[in-house]
């Protein structure tokens, strides 16, 4: 029964990801209320949303946040940038766009047209980054939110827009890399926590039922490999590669170093 409630449980967060349907608790409501309260909500959000959010959390209480005290303040940019409203809009309705683009220490600019694709921040960098497909050239563009001096509305044909996403896919399916990753018969009831770990990748999760064994299969991208690796790390002896070279041999060189430094037999 216990297997059984697993398998249900994964199915059933699936459909309702699929679905768009997210099961919100009474604390993250309550923290998201209390977000909504910071300075920069109001620019982050669009005035139609912030204004639907507060009236939906209009019977929350808000968090106490008087235990928490700040040791010192970072020195890192803010997570926020201002264009990331437009950026977004334009992402979900598939729309054009013109972008003025160069460095503003030489104050030289040019002008590129292209199809949104989509919004990534890089945690090492500490750095918004726009995906992007030109009209002109191939693959896709990764371009730093600081380069983009204007963004502007561009028409573009549903033809044209149709064109340049699936140009997007097929570069993307080109660029797809794929793993294995096998839960431990002793460690099968924190599937959960090891589904979350890898919640950002497209998986798929297989079953022997006879063994009540977990193979996830997953699918990412070539700048993805570091934070995968990390979560693999991260979850130690719980799990194995069973598929992917790559995966396998930067494993192994990083057991190989722990070995080298803490082995401490003669």
């Amino acid at each position: 029964m216990h297997l059984f409630e697993k398998i249900f449980n994964y199915q059933m967060m699936n459909r309702l990801t699929e679905t768009g349907t997210q099961a919100v608790t009474t604390h993250e409501r309550a923290w998201l209320k209390t977000m909504l309260t910071h300075p920069a909500a109001q620019g982050a959000l669009s005035p139609e949303l912030f204004s639907k959010l507060n009236t939906l959390l209009q019977e929350e209480s808000v968090l106490d946040t008087t235990h928490l005290t700040q040791k010192g303040q970072s020195s890192a940019q803010p997570l926020h940038h201002p264009m990331l409203p437009k950026l977004r809009r334009m992402i979900m309705n598939e729309a054009g766009m013109e972008l003025v683009l160069g460095n503003p220490k030489t104050k030289q600019w040019h002008h590129r047209r292209g199809l949104p694709y989509k919004l990534e921040f890089s945690l090492v960098k500490k750095e918004w980054y726009l995906l992007w497909i030109p009209l002109k050239g191939k693959g896709m563009m990764a371009t730093k939110l600081n380069k983009i001096k204007e963004v502007h509305s561009y028409p573009l044909s549903d033809r044209l827009i149709a064109h340049l996403r699936g140009r997007c896919h097929a570069y993307m399916e080109t660029q797809q890399k794929k793993a294995v990753i096998e839960l431990l018969p002793r460690y099968k009831t924190e599937l959960s926590r090891i589904l979350y770990a890898f919640s950002c990748f497209d998986k798929k999760v297989e079953v022997a039922l006879d063994q009540e064994t977990y193979r996830i299969q997953l699918t990412y991208l070539p700048d993805e490999e570091e934070y995968l690796l990390s979560k693999i790390r991260f979850l130690g002896v719980r799990i194995r590669v069973v598929e992917g070279a790559r995966l396998q041999a930067r494993m192994l060189q990083t057991c190989t170093k722990a070995l080298h430094v803490y082995d401490r037999t003669e």
